[in-house]
């Protein structure tokens, strides 16, 4: 075998070596152990792509009993006023704060009807930023719950029953001005989504966080 890889003469038809089951062993032996690179690389690409990857740096719990709907992290929501918010990744900053402030359950299943005044992600982003604050200390703001009481209004106000220049009296007992020149505003903040419907009252999406005074 040594002489037919160095290109010396062929040996003697007299000598019989098993010449062509060696090579063809040797032959598999690469291809199999081909395949095992292969499959090692496989499964090396295959365990880093079932590595888990976080989609929210905050994590809303909610209770298990609330009902039927959509999941994030295993948890189950029903289409209630925060069930909707926490579902949604527009609303993430949103909904932690309700969680936090512990408003989930009162605005969850049949209570209310509601409206709620909603600022999305972007509407917290331009908040914290106006107000010079990280949207950390935003949501750790003493007086959250407050702020959060202040975009809830009992029962169901839909945006065809807003009036120019109408006082609105929230959950926090304090009330926000409307206006409608120019598109629907409370307090100059303008609605950028309104009569999002729920099943215990209606959202409005708004492009900023309404701060009482």
């Amino acid at each position: 075998r040594c002489c037919q890889r160095e290109g010396h003469s062929a040996l003697p038809t007299n000598l019989h070596f098993p010449l062509q089951p060696t090579l063809t062993t040797h032959r598999s032996t690469r291809m199999l152990c081909s395949k095992q690179s292969a499959q090692h690389s496989l499964c090396a690409r295959r365990t880093f792509a079932a590595a888990p990857v976080s989609r929210r740096a905050l994590v809303v719990v909610a209770n298990e009993k609330q009902g039927k709907g959509g999941e994030e992290g295993g948890a189950k929501f029903d289409n209630s006023v925060y069930g909707t918010v926490a579902k949604n990744a527009n609303f993430m900053l949103l909904g932690a704060s309700i969680a936090k402030c512990g408003l989930d359950k009162a605005l969850s299943g049949e209570t209310g009807p509601w409206t709620v005044f909603a600022p999305n992600d972007d509407a917290f982003s331009a908040t914290a930023k106006a107000l010079k604050l990280s949207k950390m200390e935003l949501l750790a703001l003493p007086n959250l719950a407050d702020i959060l009481k202040y975009h809830v209004v009992s029962g169901k106000v839909m945006s065809a029953d807003l009036k120019e220049g109408q006082e609105v009296t929230t959950l926090l007992g304090k009330t926000f001005k409307v206006s409608l020149a120019g598109g629907a505003k409370v307090n100059g903040i303008k609605i950028k989504k309104a009569d999002v419907k729920v099943a215990n009252g209606v959202l409005h999406v708004l492009e900023g966080v309404l701060i009482p005074e």
